[in-house]
């Protein structure tokens, strides 16, 4: 990209996770400048090229620049943000992952204490609603109605005694139900 050029990720409720370009300067005194800063919920008027969006004007909805005062919350939201997007896919809408990642914003802005388990419980949502939780009702393997044998790490959840004593399961990566694996 030419250097006035920047590329930035968004995260829109009828696109999801996009890349998009912008010559709006970062460090600029107008509204659009102001929208394209870390922590801020913004209306986006995008133009779809052959390969790539742009980012036309911005105008800022919500800022979350308090984060910025506070080393623990500015490192916790940045997690956040990088966490989010490792785990979401690129271009599939995500209206209740962008409400949540908003929500756990807006929280962290005003919360006190007990910042960590916040964090959890965010991640916790994203994973539900990204699909990737692990399977606890039936066998992740072969997908018979359990009782549960083992909780495997490898298949992503709790299999039965059949999958568990076939010999090609991973042992060390398979943990004993008794050890409550499944109730944490």
């Amino acid at each position: 990209l030419p250097d006035d050029r920047r590329m930035l990720v968004l995260f829109t409720r009828k696109y999801g996770k996009i890349s998009a370009g912008t010559s709006i300067r970062l460090n600029g005194k107008n509204k659009s400048s102001l929208a394209l800063r870390a922590f801020t919920h913004g209306r986006y008027e995008l133009y779809h090229g052959r390969e790539i969006y742009n980012i036309n004007a911005a105008e800022t909805l919500e800022s979350y620049f308090r984060l910025g005062e506070d080393i623990d919350k500015y490192m916790l939201a940045s997690y956040a943000l990088e966490f989010t997007d490792k785990v979401v896919p690129e271009s599939q809408p995500g209206e209740k992952i962008l409400d949540n990642l908003l929500d756990f914003l807006r929280i962290l802005t005003v919360r006190k204490s007990r910042l960590k388990s916040l964090l959890i419980v965010y991640q916790w949502k994203l994973l539900c609603l990204c699909g990737y939780m692990p399977e606890l009702d039936r066998c992740a393997r072969c997908g018979k109605d359990l009782p549960p044998a083992g909780f495997s790490v490898v298949d992503g959840g709790a299999i039965c005694n059949d999958c568990k004593t076939s010999g090609r399961v991973n042992l060390s990566l398979l943990y004993d139900i008794n050890f409550d694996i499944i109730k944490t």
